[in-house]
């Protein structure tokens, strides 16, 4: 059951988050590995955003490699992620998820809560999960997730009375992991409709079925106002833009030299800066060179998971500015029917820069 994901027939309707038919149960034998930076939220009013994602990303990227010659499902969500991996290869994932709890706090002096749970227990306890491939385009797809499985989880591990049971420990030596593929040489993308908008709804209904019927329901209403502007995925080709100086270098310096030597570290940062410079000049020119060009740019756009489903709808979308009102009156009418709970979180761009416009926290 190790190539158990791969063989799940892909869907290319993102709709099918909603579809039963499309999921697969997760067989008893995987288990669900989660981590999420602890005090996330006060790291990030620090300014410290970067650093809070980079974990989060890199503990897919370390578990990825970990598990090698398979593919695996797994969401990303800003400070951490969710995976599920086959229980033959838990071993190496475990000594992954601790060789980034080391690397978070000595990288960035971050605690990062991860966690094992075995989908057997969570089926025992009378918890359900299943998965879904949504493919983006021919070679990539994500993963959907769906039932209360994941919830239960997350609450196991964060649990004080047993969430040692799952919590993988941090063995206090030097990280052990394996970040080789970790990137981070974008700049922030700006909005070319006016506004950035995060978003997240989780249905409130009792079954799976309530529940699709909620989020089917919220992205018509949604899809009414979308639909009159130009899209509402946030990156294209003209806000895709390569960092310019080896300060931009931090976050993916610290991940791949795992700290070893400052040696080390100042030799990532004149690698990254050359690499980007001559990026730059490639894109500028409209050739490719070492697989890179206008080629690799359009795969990034096409794939971008603007949308995920993990028993949650997250979104990140490129709006009008004056479409957030009639946007968050939608939303606090699926509130109000106690259809969803929701929050959202709003980037206005003007002409000198991003502001924030709103925070709304209903979940």
């Amino acid at each position: 059951m190790r190539q158990f994901y791969e063989k799940i027939p892909a869907t290319f309707a993102f709709n099918d988050f909603a579809n039963p038919d499309a999921y697969l149960e997760v067989p008893s034998d995987w288990y669900v590995a989660i981590t999420d930076v602890v005090g996330s939220t006060k790291a990030i009013e620090e300014g410290r955003y970067k650093d809070v994602n980079a974990i989060g990303v890199a503990s897919i990227v370390g578990v990825r490699n970990a598990v090698q010659g398979i593919s695996i499902p797994f969401v990303f969500g800003g400070d951490g992620a969710t995976l599920l991996v086959p229980g033959e290869d838990v071993d190496k994932v475990r000594k992954a998820l601790c060789g980034l709890k080391v690397l978070a706090n000595d990288a960035f002096s971050l605690e990062l809560r991860a966690g094992l749970v075995p989908v057997s227990e969570l089926k025992t306890a009378g918890h359900q999960l299943f998965v879904c491939r949504y493919a983006t385009s021919e070679d990539i797809s994500q993963a959907f997730m769906s039932g209360d499985g994941l919830k239960a989880a997350e609450r196991w591990i964060k649990d004080p009375s047993f969430g040692a049971t799952y919590e993988v420990a941090d063995n206090g030596i030097k990280s052990d992991v394996d970040c080789s593929g970790f990137e981070c040489r974008w700049e922030p993308v700006n909005s070319s409709n006016g506004l950035i908008l995060s978003l997240i709804a989780e249905a409130r209904g009792l079954t799976i079925s309530d529940r699709n019927k909620s989020y089917l329901s919220l992205l018509s209403s949604l899809d009414g106002i979308i639909k009159t502007f130009s899209g509402p995925c946030p990156v294209n080709r003209n806000s895709l833009k390569l960092s310019k100086g080896i300060s931009d270098s931090s976050q993916e310096a610290k991940i791949r030299t795992k700290m070893i030597s400052p040696i080390k570290l100042k030799l990532y940062a004149a690698y990254y800066w050359f690499s980007t410079r001559l990026g730059r000049i490639v894109l500028s020119t409209g050739i490719s060179a070492f697989g890179f060009g206008e080629r690799y740019v359009k795969e990034i756009v096409a794939n971008t998971d603007y949308r995920k489903f993990d028993e949650a709808l997250r979104m990140v979308i490129d709006v009008p500015s004056h479409q957030m009102g009639k946007i968050l009156s939608i939303l606090e009418q699926f509130r109000r029917n106690n259809e969803l709970f929701y929050g959202t979180h709003s980037l206005l761009f003007v002409k000198y820069g991003a502001e924030r416009l709103k925070l709304l926290k209903y979940l």
